[in-house]
């Protein structure tokens, strides 16, 4: 391991420039190598916006307006959401994935073996449908058109939420099972 005198006289001999074979050049090259291949294949971020989710808001309608074939296909009533079927029992049982516990049996949805236990400490509850996509602090989610991802959430988020899914952006699927066709299919 080199010193810093050391580095400090080799940069004074080259003249601050990386020479072919010198220290200098192959603890660059080295550091380069061990970055790209210490680094992941593929990186996802997101952003924090400084605000937080107040607890209290802990309920949320449903202004379901899928127009996918498969989107409300689901018939099929789950007696741990009762008076649900189609797209507002796959987002219930996705925001059941935010609690801490197992939500009712836990044992109503094929696809796994635990439903609500993400431990994740968000007790939310199911105000029923909403009859418009609301503003931005109702604590609705809905359909939004277009395909520029796959949801939004508006902000601030401090004294309520929106959440809108694109609908052109996936082949939205409801379920039960393991989901149908398509590319971008999404349960």
């Amino acid at each position: 391991m080199k010193r810093p005198r050391q580095i400090a006289h080799a940069l004074r001999s080259t003249g601050g420039r990386f020479l072919p074979g010198s220290p200098l050049l192959r603890a660059a090259l080295g550091l380069t190598g061990a970055i790209v291949l210490l680094s992941p294949a593929e990186t996802r971020s997101f952003d924090v916006f400084g605000d937080f989710l107040d607890l209290t808001l802990r309920d949320f309608r449903i202004l379901n307006t899928f127009a996918g074939i498969r989107a409300n296909d689901n018939a099929v009533p789950d007696p741990d959401f009762p008076g649900s079927i189609g797209a507002d029992l796959a987002i219930r049982k996705a925001i059941a994935e935010w609690g801490s516990r197992p939500h009712g049996s836990g044992l109503t949805d094929p696809s796994q073996d635990l439903l609500g236990s993400g431990e994740s400490n968000f007790e939310a509850f199911y105000a029923g449908d909403a009859l418009l996509a609301g503003g931005r602090n109702q604590n609705v989610i809905s359909v939004i058109a277009g395909g520029g991802g796959i949801a939004i959430t508006d902000l601030p988020i401090g004294d309520g939420w929106r959440i809108r899914f694109f609908d052109a952006a996936r082949d939205w699927n409801d379920g039960p099972g393991i989901p149908e066709g398509g590319i971008d299919r999404v349960d």
